[in-house]
C-alpha cells in the first residue's frame, strides 16, 4: 500500500465515535484535493488538527 503526504486545507468536523474521535478533513495532495478522515483517542488530539498540518494518506 503507497503513502501519500498531504496538507490540511480545512477541518470538516470532529466528532466522537465509540470510544475514539473522528477528524474529518480536506486535504490536498498529489495537485487534487480530497476528503480523508483522521482518527485519534481523546478529544484533544482531535481537535488539534490545524490547517497547514502535514498528514499521512
Amino acid at each position: 500500500m503507497n503513502t501519500v503526504e498531504a496538507v490540511v486545507t480545512k477541518v470538516l468536523d470532529v466528532r466522537p465515535y465509540r470510544n475514539f474521535w473522528i477528524t474529518r478533513v480536506e486535504v490536498l495532495s498529489e495537485g487534487g484535493y480530497s476528503n480523508t478522515e483522521i482518527i485519534s483517542y481523546t478529544e484533544r488530539d482531535a481537535r488539534e488538527v490545524r490547517l497547514g498540518d502535514t498528514v499521512t494518506i
